[in-house]
């Protein structure tokens, strides 16, 4: 319940930081969460999304391998 009440504290901040127009560049210009098809033996159970600038790319295993 304490992380939870912390994490509305920083919210708020942060929306107030943000004016109207600025908020409505940050939905139109921001970048969307984007699905990267990978093969299937490319996965790890350790892997991570990738760091900043390309956080926004999010793997999925899905494929198996081409190779007969």
């Amino acid at each position: 319940m304490l992380l939870k009440a912390e994490i509305e504290v920083a919210r708020t901040a942060v929306i107030a930081s943000i004016d109207k127009p600025q908020g409505i560049d940050l939905w139109h210009e921001g970048r969307q969460p984007q699905l990267v098809p990978r093969l299937i033996s490319e996965w790890d159970p350790d892997t991570r999304r990738p760091p900043y600038p390309t956080s926004h790319e999010i793997p999925v295993y899905l494929f198996d391998d081409p190779q007969p």
